[in-house]
C-alpha cells in the first residue's frame, strides 16, 4: 500500500478530489493520480484475501469500503473478535514434534492480540472479564451437534449482549428444540445447499487457481449464461436466479437436471434452522415466522408475490432426513406491520417460493445482509429486529414454543390498490385486530391508511360491553312547575351524639321552590314521621304534594313510609341502586348543610364549641337559607316563593358570637348577676334565640339578648386561576363525613376556602390571616413569655393609639436602619415572578419594675410565602442554652469577672441574602409606585434570616481570633495578654464576661466598628433579672412570677410554703373546660428551667396529667401558684467564695405513687 501511495485512501484520510466547472491541468492530474491509486489500492486487497473474502467485497464500490469490511473482520475492534482469540487460546496444544520455543512463541503472541483487544474494547472490570472467559469456556466445549448454535450465536449476538445468562437461556432453548425422539430426530434441519461438484466447478473458474499460461479475460465462457467476458461468480443471470446450483457439465455446455440431486449425493449445508416436525404438512395461513439460521426468506404461497421469477434449474431445500423441498422460483412480497401506533409497508426482497413448507420463513441473516445497520434480539418470549435503532418487527412464542410468530402480514396484490366498500364484517374484523378501539376512529384510520372503505356500523361488540362498559349520562332533567310537585328527602350520618341523643340529620326539599325541612333525630326510623310533618305543613299552607323521591334505602323503601304517601296521596319513586345522582339535589343540600354548619362551629376562636352542638348549627344553617337562598324563581327566597310572603330578616346575628342573656327575675337573688355569657348558636322562630352558655354545656332560649358581634378579620382576595385557559377554579371535593355528596349544584364554595396568595402562577395558596387556632390555647411557648397583650397588633392599629406618636418615631428608626444598611433596591417587579408582603410587629420593652424601656417597630416580612428551594435553602441558627448562660455567671462570680450585656440593633440587616427576593413596599412608606423591593439584605421573618446573621456574627468572631466553644456553638473565648474573654449570643442579644476592664472595653469597641449596637451593664437578660451583691450574682424571676400569676387569676391568693402536697390517686372527675391546664404547666416548666427548680419535681408531677388532667391535677397547678406567690423574690446566688466542697441531696422513697406504685428517686 505504501508503494501505490494508497495508505491514506484506506484509512480515509486522503478524500476523493472534487473538479471544477472550469478544473485546471492539475486539477485533473491530481485525481487521475488518486484514482489510480484507489484502483492500485483495490487490486492489492484482491490477490492478498482468499476467494470467500473476495466475494463479500465484490460489490463494494471502493477501496475504502472493501478495507472496512476486512478491518471489521479481522481487527481487534471486531465485535466477536474477543471470543475467538479466547477460543483460539482454549484449543492451543502442544504438540509431540514441536519444541518449546515455537509453542510458546505462538502463546506470547495470543496473549499481546488479547490485552490489546481487552484495551480496545475498554474492558477493565473483573466481572466483564469473567463472563467473557466463562462464555468462551462454554463455546469451546459445545458438541458437535449444537455447533450450528455456536456460530450463530457468534454471529447474530451484540458484544454487549454475550453474557453467561442469555447464553445458557438461549443454549437450554436450542438443545430442547433439537431433543431426540428415536429413531428420528424430532426437529429438522433445513438447508440449503448445493452439490460438490458445483462448488468444484467454481473452483475451476476462480482465476485464482489457473496455470502459469492463463486464459485470457475475453476468452472466458461463462458456464451459466454461456456469454463471454466475465466468470460465473460475475454473471448477473446467476445472481438474479438466487445462485442455483450446477449439477452436471455436456458438451462444453453447463446443462440441469430435470430431478432433485439424489439421496446420496453429498451437500454443503448454507443455512441452517431448527423447527417443529410438521415442515411438511402444508398450510396456507398468513402468518410469518422468525428464523434466525436461514439464508433466504421462504414462502409457500404463490398469492403473495407481486414480482415473481421462476428457477431455470432445479433448487431444492433440504430436511435433516435428507428429503429434497423443491424451490420453484423468487421474488418480491410486500408486507405490512402494524406497530407503535402506525401502520407501515416493507418490502422483503428475493422470496424463494417452496410449495411444500408449512411455514412461511423471515430470514433474519437475509435481512442482516441487506440492512448492515440491522441488530437482532431475542428473550423466552419476544424478538425484535431492528433497522436504524428502530424497531420494524416483532416476533412472540409461548415459553415451550419453537419459533417466533412475526407481527407482520403479507400484502396481497389485490389488496394494493382497493378502493371498495367492504361490508360490516370487514369493520368487526380490523376493529377486534386493532385492540377493539372505537369502530369510529377504526373506520377513519382504514380509510387514511389501508384504503378500505367501510359502512359504520351500530353491532354490539359483546367483548367491549363486557370490558369497557360505563354509566350512562343523567343529562339534563324537567324542573318542576310549582310547588309540591317533586319533593326529595335524604339522611346524613351518623353524627355524634347531641346533647338530646340525636344523631341524624333529615333533609326534605322542594325542587321548585328550593325551600328545605331539617330534623334531627335519634333513629333514622324517625324519617317516617318527619315526611308525615312535611306533607302536613305542605297542606296548610295550600301545597298538594305529587311526587317523593329518595335513595332506596331501608329507612326510606319499607311499609310505614309507603302508607304515610299513601295517606297523603304522593307517588313514591325510588332512585336506582347506588346512583345518588339521580337525588343530587338534596345529596349536594346535605353538604352545603353540613359546611355552613361547620362554618358556625370555628368561626370564633374565643370559644371551643363541643361536639354535640351540631344539631343546632344544621337547623340554623337549615333557617337562614330558607330566608336568604336561592329558589327558581328569579328574585325570590324559597321562604317567598314557599309562603307567599317575604321573610323577617332583621333579627339575625352573627352566629357564634359572644353575647349576654337577661336572667329573669323569677331565677335570681337580689344580689345575684342579671344576666348570663354565652354564644349564639340559632334561632326558635322569629322572636326568639337559642344561646350557648358554656358554664352550663346547655341550649338557653330567650328574646332578651344583648350581642357583641365581632367580625373576623379577613384580607382582600388576589384572584389567581389554576386554570388560565378555562379561567374557573374547581370546588371543593366532597369530604368523608359527607357521603353520597356526588350530585352537582349551584351552591358556591366560601371565599375563605378559595382565597389565595398569587406566590407563583398555577400555585394555589391563601391569604387568610393566620390565628393561633382556638384548640391550642391550652399551649405555650418560650416566645410568649416576652410578649405583652397592650402592644399593637398592626400599623393602623399604632396609628390610633395616644402614644402614636411614639411608635412612629420607632418605624422611622427601622426604616432609617434598613436605608443605612442598603437592604433593599426598588425595582419594577420581573416576570414571572412575585413580591412577598410583609407588616409591622410592635413590641413595647419594659423593666422589671414594669417602667417603659423603649418603644420597638421591626419591619418583619412574611416568610410564610417563601418556597424551598427557590427563596430559601437553610433555615436553621444556633443559640445559647439558659443553663449556659447561668454557667457563665456563676464563673464570673466566682472568678470576679466584669460582665456587661449587649443588643445589637437590626441585626439581621447585617446578613446578605443569595437568594433572588422581592417585596412590596413598607406599609405606611410606599411612594405609590408599582416598584417593588430586591431585597439585599436577610430581613426578620425570611426563613434563612437567622442562618445569614449567624454566619455573619460567626466570621466576625473569627476574625477577631476567637474561639468557638465545643460544648456551646455560640459561646466563643478568646485567651490574650493573660486575659480571658468570653461571649455568649442568644440571636442579636449577647452577654460578655472578662478578666480585665481593658479587654472588655476593646471588645465593645470592636464590637462597635462593625455592627450598631447597645451595650450596657447587667441587668435584665433574656427575662432572667440579674444583679450584683458584693461579688455575688443573684438571678431572679419576680416579674415573670407575676405575670404568670396575673395570667391565671392568682395574682391574690393565698400563699404556702411548699409547692406541692404527697402524690395521692388521681380522681375520676375531668378538669373543668375553662383551665388551660396545659398552658399552666408550660409557664412553670420555663420557670423551672430558668431559675426555680424549687419546683423542678412538682413540673414533672404535674407534666403526667397533660393529657387528661382531673380535678386533683387543677388543684396541685394552683398549689404551685400559691408557692410561687409567696417565694416569688427567692433567687438564684453565686458566691465569689463558693465552699470549696460540692454538697449534694437526695431523696427517695419507695412505692410513693398510689397509683402506679412506683419510687421516686432524686439528687
Amino acid at each position: 500500500m505504501e508503494y501505490f501511495n494508497a495508505v491514506e485512501i484506506i484509512e480515509g484520510t486522503s478524500l476523493k478530489p472534487n473538479l471544477t466547472d472550469t478544473p485546471s491541468k492539475a486539477e485533473i492530474a491530481k485525481l487521475e493520480a488518486w484514482n489510480k491509486s484507489a484502483s492500485q489500492a483495490k487490486m492489492v486487497i484482491s490477490q492478498c484475501i482468499s476467494d470467500e473474502l473476495h466475494n463479500r467485497i465484490s460489490g463494494r464500490l471502493s477501496a475504502r469500503e472493501a478495507w472496512d469490511i476486512l478491518t471489521k473482520e479481522f481487527d481487534n475492534k471486531a465485535e466477536d473478535q474477543l471470543f475467538r482469540q479466547c477460543l483460539d487460546f482454549f484449543n492451543t496444544e502442544w504438540p509431540d514434534n514441536e519444541d518449546a520455543p515455537s509453542v510458546l512463541a505462538r502463546i506470547k503472541n495470543q496473549h499481546r492480540d488479547f490485552v490489546a483487544g481487552l484495551k480496545t474494547r475498554k474492558i477493565q472490570s473483573v466481572d466483564c472479564l469473567l463472563q467473557l472467559l466463562f462464555v468462551s469456556k462454554i463455546l469451546h466445549i459445545i458438541p458437535k451437534r449444537l455447533e450450528t448454535f455456536k456460530s450463530s450465536h457468534l454471529l447474530i449476538k451484540a458484544n454487549d449482549e454475550k453474557s453467561i445468562d442469555d447464553l445458557s437461556s438461549a443454549l437450554i432453548l436450542h438443545e430442547r428444540n433439537l431433543a431426540p425422539v428415536p429413531p428420528n430426530p424430532s426437529g429438522e434441519a433445513l438447508e440449503v445447499g448445493a452439490s460438490k461438484k458445483w462448488q468444484f466447478a467454481r473452483k475451476v473458474n476462480n482465476p485464482r487457481f489457473e496455470t502459469d499460461g492463463g486464459i485470457k479475460q475475453l476468452d472466458i465462457v461463462c458456464k451459466y449464461c454461456s456469454e463471454k467476458g466475465h466468470w460465473l461468480k460475475q454473471c448477473s443471470r446467476w445472481k438474479a436466479d438466487g445462485q442455483p446450483p450446477y449439477p452436471v457439465r455436456a458438451k462444453g455446455i453447463e446443462m440441469y437436471k430435470n430431478s432433485s440431486p439424489t439421496v446420496n449425493e453429498t451437500e454443503t449445508k448454507m443455512a441452517l434452522v431448527s423447527i417443529s416436525s410438521d415442515v411438511l404438512a402444508v398450510s396456507t395461513d398468513d402468518n410469518w415466522w422468525f428464523d434466525n439460521g436461514a439464508t433466504k426468506h421462504i414462502t409457500n404461497n404463490l398469492n403473495f408475490f407481486t414480482k415473481f421469477e421462476p428457477f431455470r434449474g432445479n433448487c431444492a431445500v433440504t430436511v435433516a432426513d435428507n428429503k429434497k423441498l423443491k424451490a420453484l422460483g423468487h421474488g418480491i412480497i410486500e408486507v405490512s406491520n402494524f406497530f407503535a401506533g402506525q401502520l407501515k409497508r416493507f418490502t422483503l426482497n428475493d422470496v424463494w417460493y417452496v410449495p411444500e413448507i408449512s411455514r412461511n420463513l423471515f430470514s433474519v441473516l437475509a435481512a442482516h445482509d441487506r440492512n448492515p445497520n440491522s441488530r437482532y434480539e431475542s428473550d423466552l418470549h419476544e424478538c425484535r429486529f431492528i433497522i436504524e435503532k428502530e424497531v420494524v418487527f416483532t416476533g412472540t412464542r409461548d415459553q415451550h414454543g419453537t419459533l417466533y410468530r412475526a407481527s407482520f402480514l403479507p400484502v396481497r396484490p389485490e389488496e394494493q390498490c382497493i378502493n371498495l366498500v367492504e361490508g360490516l364484517d370487514t369493520l368487526q374484523l380490523y376493529h377486534e385486530r386493532w385492540g377493539h378501539m372505537d369502530k369510529r376512529y377504526v373506520r377513519v384510520k382504514l380509510q387514511s391508511e389501508l384504503g378500505i372503505a367501510v359502512k359504520p356500523s351500530r353491532e354490539i361488540c359483546e367483548p367491549c360491553q363486557f370490558g369497557k362498559a360505563h354509566r350512562q349520562p343523567f343529562g339534563t332533567r324537567v324542573r318542576s312547575a310549582y310547588p309540591g310537585e317533586l319533593m326529595s328527602g335524604d339522611v346524613c350520618g351518623p353524627f355524634d351524639e347531641s346533647f338530646n341523643g340525636h344523631k341524624y340529620l333529615i333533609v326534605i326539599k322542594d325542587h321548585f321552590s328550593h325551600f328545605r325541612f331539617c330534623f334531627v333525630a335519634r333513629e333514622k326510623s324517625a324519617v317516617r314521621e318527619a315526611i308525615r310533618e312535611v306533607l302536613a305543613k305542605a297542606k296548610t299552607v295550600g301545597h298538594q304534594v305529587r311526587e317523593f323521591l329518595s335513595d332506596n334505602g331501608g329507612e326510606f323503601d319499607n311499609e310505614g313510609v309507603r302508607a304515610v304517601l299513601r295517606e297523603f296521596g304522593v307517588i313514591q319513586r325510588l332512585t336506582a341502586p347506588y346512583t345518588p345522582e339521580q337525588n343530587g339535589s338534596v345529596e349536594r343540600e346535605n353538604r352545603t348543610i353540613v359546611e355552613m354548619a361547620r362554618t358556625f362551629k370555628y368561626s370564633n376562636s374565643e370559644v371551643k364549641f363541643p361536639a354535640a352542638i351540631w344539631a343546632e348549627l344544621v337547623t340554623t344553617a337549615g333557617y337562614i337559607l330558607n330566608r336568604l337562598g336561592k329558589s327558581s324563581t328569579e328574585g325570590k327566597t324559597p321562604y317567598e316563593v314557599w309562603f307567599g310572603k317575604k321573610p323577617r330578616i332583621k333579627h339575625l346575628r352573627i352566629v357564634s358570637s359572644k353575647c349576654y342573656v337577661h336572667i329573669p327575675t323569677q331565677k335570681r337573688r337580689k344580689m345575684d348577676s342579671k344576666a348570663l355569657a354565652g354564644y349564639l348558636v340559632g334561632y326558635d322562630g322569629d322572636e326568639r334565640y337559642r344561646v350557648y352558655i358554656p358554664e352550663k354545656r346547655d341550649i338557653v332560649l330567650s328574646r332578651d339578648v344583648v350581642f357583641c358581634e365581632k367580625i373576623s378579620d379577613c384580607e382582600d382576595r388576589e384572584e389567581s386561576a389554576i386554570n388560565s385557559e378555562e379561567g374557573e377554579t374547581k370546588l371543593e371535593e366532597p369530604t368523608e363525613d359527607e357521603p353520597n355528596n356526588s350530585a352537582q349544584s349551584e351552591s358556591t364554595s366560601s371565599l375563605e376556602e378559595e382565597e389565595e396568595d398569587a406566590v407563583a402562577p398555577g400555585i394555589r395558596k391563601t391569604s387568610r390571616k393566620r390565628q393561633k387556632p382556638s384548640y391550642l390555647d391550652d399551649y405555650v411557648t418560650i416566645a410568649e413569655a416576652f410578649i405583652t397583650e397592650d402592644d399593637p397588633k398592626s400599623f393602623s392599629d399604632a396609628m390610633q393609639r395616644t402614644d402614636k406618636d411614639d411608635w412612629k418615631i420607632a418605624m422611622d428608626t427601622e426604616i432609617n436602619s434598613m436605608n443605612s444598611n442598603d437592604a433593599w433596591d426598588l425595582v419594577e417587579l420581573p416576570p414571572g415572578k412575585s413580591a412577598i408582603n410583609n407588616k409591622w410587629v410592635f413590641r413595647l420593652k419594659r423593666l422589671p419594675d414594669g417602667t417603659v424601656d423603649k418603644y420597638r417597630a421591626r419591619l418583619v416580612i412574611q416568610g410564610c410565602a417563601q418556597r424551598p428551594g427557590i427563596d430559601y435553602e437553610d433555615t436553621f441558627s444556633p443559640v445559647t442554652r439558659l443553663d449556659t448562660i447561668r454557667t457563665l455567671l456563676a464563673v464570673a462570680a466566682i472568678k470576679g469577672m466584669v460582665a456587661k450585656q449587649f443588643d445589637v440593633s437590626t441585626a439581621f440587616l447585617y446578613g446578605t441574602v443569595e437568594e433572588e427576593i422581592y417585596m412590596k413596599q413598607p406599609i405606611g412608606y410606599a411612594d405609590n409606585t408599582n416598584r417593588v423591593c430586591r431585597l439585599k439584605k436577610s430581613l426578620y421573618g425570611l426563613k434563612q434570616a437567622s442562618r445569614c446573621w449567624n454566619r455573619k456574627f460567626d466570621d466576625f468572631m473569627m476574625s477577631l481570633k476567637f474561639e468557638r466553644s465545643q460544648e456551646d456553638p455560640c459561646v466563643y473565648i478568646r485567651r490574650r495578654n493573660s486575659s480571658k474573654l468570653i461571649v455568649a449570643l442568644y440571636v442579636d442579644d449577647g452577654l460578655v464576661i472578662s478578666t480585665s476592664d481593658h479587654e472588655m472595653n476593646v471588645f465593645i469597641e470592636e464590637l462597635r466598628s462593625k455592627f450598631k449596637i447597645v451595650a450596657k451593664e447587667l441587668s435584665y437578660f433574656l427575662g432572667l433579672e440579674i444583679s450584683r451583691i458584693g461579688g455575688d450574682i443573684a438571678v431572679g424571676q419576680s416579674a415573670f412570677v407575676e405575670k404568670v400569676l396575673k395570667r391565671f387569676n392568682m395574682a391574690d391568693c393565698n400563699p404556702t410554703k411548699i409547692p406541692m402536697d404527697k402524690v395521692r390517686s388521681p380522681a375520676s372527675g375531668k378538669a373543668p373546660v375553662n383551665f388551660p391546664y396545659r398552658s399552666a404547666v408550660g409557664a412553670l416548666l420555663y420557670l423551672a428551667r430558668g431559675t426555680r427548680f424549687d419546683i423542678a419535681f412538682a413540673v414533672s408531677v404535674l407534666s403526667r396529667s397533660l393529657e387528661n388532667p382531673t380535678n386533683e391535677d387543677v388543684g396541685q397547678v394552683k398549689k404551685v401558684f400559691r408557692y410561687l406567690a409567696g417565694t416569688k423574690d427567692f433567687k438564684l446566688v453565686y458566691r465569689c467564695k463558693p465552699k470549696t466542697q460540692l454538697g449534694c441531696y437526695s431523696d427517695a422513697d419507695f412505692a410513693g405513687c398510689q397509683s402506679t406504685y412506683r419510687s421516686t428517686s432524686g439528687m
